[in-house]
Order: structure tokens, then sequence, then C-alpha cells
């Protein structure tokens, strides 16, 4: 990988500025790469950090760089990041997020020596807590979020454009059988999902839940994926298996909650299952591995829904995604239930799809413990939430016992559901 020359000395416009803090961005994750393969002293190494030291050079200072979940900013305006950019954006801005920062700043032109030591800071953060860098710094990220053209967006907003625009990508999404998979747009979706868990899954389940659009199947579609994804989140899956996780769920929702009633889970998995299996057209871009992998899951589930056999791995969390969707109902005589109501009814059925397990992942990741959710609080008291916010308890939740007596609980709720 070389930078030198590319990069002319005159003024730079929005255009070549960004273009230089991809470069930059490259450099980095490049080095990182080599610190931990090759090692801080290889040669390779060195000579790299020379090279990014050159790229970087050209860029005006003082530049900060922005991260913020699969995107990247500088000075707060947003960077065009394609697809093949995606991995080197999510290393940088998890060793950043391991540091409590999402903000990295150059108040001056870097050197070789420089470059070498933010790239340490940045591989072994817990090492280098305490370190400086000359002519570097990184911070958190408060308040708001910056969106393109450095306007200030919050947090909830950003969520709520990301899934609207999945959902509307979704409703778009070809489900004629007989043709292969978009895997294209599909990938756009989830694109879009992977940026607003990252961002945080409490803030994404709040979006779907209060978006103001309908439940209309594309969003149903989406949010079987986007809780999926957060389920797995919330026990510390991998990025990928949340993506391919995510992509399975969306393929079996597309073909069961488009179609009124909607079909049951195994026939709407085989269907996806055919057209997964087909030759993609010229348009996929995801992997041939990634596309085999969403395959060999539903065939899992296609053949295993209904048998009572316990869901391992992320199938679990596809299933009880799916219940939890389909809990909501939506008949024209009555209106849909709210994702507090499903979840309610979810935790009183002994037979809810995909175990007890990945009901209690779900409800840890939601941005408050949902009504009837029976819980343990912090004085040991068992019950079942009245009212998590505390605004009829004093400031405390309220609990109703299994005597009936209702008291006011002790921060936090732990869920137990009716397991126990």
């Amino acid at each position: 990988m070389t930078f030198s020359g590319a990069f002319p000395a005159a003024q730079r416009s929005g255009e070549e500025q960004a273009q230089l803090a991809l470069a930059l961005l490259d450099g980095l994750y490049g080095l990182m790469r080599a610190h931990v393969s090759l090692g801080p002293d290889h040669p390779s190494t060195a000579s790299m950090a020379v090279d990014v030291a050159a790229a970087a050079a050209a860029i005006t200072v003082p530049c900060s760089l922005q991260f913020l979940g699969a995107s990247a900013y500088c000075n707060r305006v947003l960077l065009p990041v394609g697809i093949e950019r995606v991995a080197q954006v999510l290393q940088v801005a998890r060793a950043l997020d391991a540091m409590s920062a999402q903000e990295l700043i150059f108040d001056q032109t870097v050197n070789p020596q420089t470059l070498l030591t933010l790239t340490q800071v940045l591989v072994r953060p817990g090492e280098s807590a305490l370190q400086t860098v000359s002519g570097v710094q990184w911070r958190p990220l408060t308040g708001p979020v910056w969106g393109d053209g450095g306007k200030p967006i919050d947090r909830d907003i950003a969520a709520r454009i990301w899934l609207a625009r999945a959902a509307a990508a979704a409703e778009r999404l070809d489900r004629d059988e007989t043709t292969p998979w978009p895997w294209a747009t599909s990938a756009a979706i989830l694109r879009r999902l992977e940026q607003v868990v990252l961002l945080d899954p409490a803030v994404a389940l709040r979006a779907l839940e209060l978006a103001p659009q309908p439940w209309l199947a594309g969003r149903r579609a989406v949010a079987v994926a986007l809780r999926t994804m957060v389920t797995l989140a919330t026990v510390g899956a991998t990025p990928e298996t949340q993506r391919l996780a995510g992509h399975v769920a969306l393929l079996a929702a597309v073909h069961g909650f488009f179609d009124a009633p909607p079909r049951p889970f195994d026939m709407a998995a085989q269907t996806a299952l055919l057209r997964a299996s087909q030759q993609p057209g010229v348009d996929a871009v995801v992997s041939a591995r990634h596309r085999l992998r969403v395959a060999a899951l539903l065939q899992a589930l296609a053949h295993r829904a209904g048998t009572g056999s316990a869901w391992p791995g992320p199938l679990g969390a596809v299933l009880v995604s799916w219940d939890l969707e389909s809990r909501r109902g939506g008949k024209a005589d009555a209106p849909p239930r709210t994702t507090m109501e499903a979840l309610v009814a979810a935790d009183a059925d002994p037979f809810v799809l995909g175990g007890r397990t990945w009901l209690r992942a779900l409800i840890a990741a939601m941005p408050g413990t949902p009504p009837g959710t029976v819980v343990l609080d912090a004085g040991n008291q068992v019950g079942a939430v009245l009212d998590a916010s505390g605004r009829s308890g004093g400031g405390r939740p309220t609990l109703v016992l299994a005597q009936g007596q209702i008291v006011q609980a002790q921060a936090p709720l732990i869920p137990l559901l009716r397991d126990f």
C-alpha cells in the first residue's frame, strides 16, 4: 500500500479533503493490520508509516475524524464510505470506542513516528489508556451527532431516518419467487440496520417502536431483522454473526409478512431458501461465502421449525424475533398491538418460539423494562412490572408481587420472565 505523491499541495476543496481523509483512514487501518501481523518494528510497518504520513501531510489541519456506527465524518461532514471501506471504518471505530472516544483530532501535520505511536494506541487501547500522542487527540462525542453539511442531528432522529430508509427499501424488494434474491438491495438494508445497532441498541428499538409510519409489511420485515441483530448484540455475538442472522431474518420475513394472513414460519423459510439458493444476478455485492451461510441457516430453520427442538446459536434469535412480530396482529377489525403488548403476550406463553433465553436477551436490550415483565429488583423482590419509569412511584419503579401487593422496587431490575 503506497500513498506517496498522490496529493497535490494546493488548496483543497471539500471533495478533495474528503478523499484525503479516506486515504488517511485506509492508511490507519493498514498500519493497524501491519502492527498486529508484522509487529511495530518490522521494516514494512515503518515504510507504510512513511507513506501514510506523506498522505496525511496534504490534509488541511486541524482536521477531525468522527465515527458513528459504520459511518465516518471529516470535520463533521459525512464521508462517502463505500461498502469496500466498511471494515476499515468499523475497525478504527471499535478501537476508539475502547478508549471511550468517537472523534480523532489531528492538530498538526503528523510524522511517521507519530503515526506508529497512534497505531500502538489504537491496537492496544487498554494498555495505552493514559498515553498521549503529539499532535493527535481523541475524545467522546457528547450531545448531538452530525450529519450531512455539518448539521447537528439527535441520535433518535438519526436512527429513525436509517430505519425509515431501510423499511422503504424493504417495501420495494422483489418478491417474485421465480427470480434470484436481490442481494444488493438487501445488503444495503442490512448495512443501515448495522449502523443503527452500532449507534445504540436501545435507541434502535425505541426508534423502531415510535416511528410515525404505519406497520406495513416492509417495516415488519425490518423489525424482525433488527430485533434479531439487537438480541445477538446483547449476548456479545460478533458483527458478522449479527449480519448473517439479520439477513436470514429479513429473507424469511419478506416471504412471510407480505402475505395476508402471514405465512407460517416454516413455509416462509422454505420459500426464502429457494430464492437464496438460486444463482445470484449481476447486482450481487455480497460474497459467495455469506450467501452460502445464509442458505444453510435457512435450510436449518425450514426443516426444524415446529419440531420442538432446541434452537442453537443465532437460530433462536431469529425465531423469537419472528414470534414477537407475529403476535403484533393487525387484523382489519382491531389495531395492531404495540411491541410492549406483544412482548407481554410472549412472556405469558409457555410455548414461545426460540426459548426463554433469547426472549430474556431481547428484553435486556430494550430501552425500558416493559410492563408485565417479571423481574428481580436490587432488594431481591420478585414481581411483575407495573411502571418502570418511576413516575407513579415517586421516582422508583412499581412492582406487583405474587400476593397482589404493589411495592416500590429498587433499581436495577433484572428480567426473569415467567420461568422462575
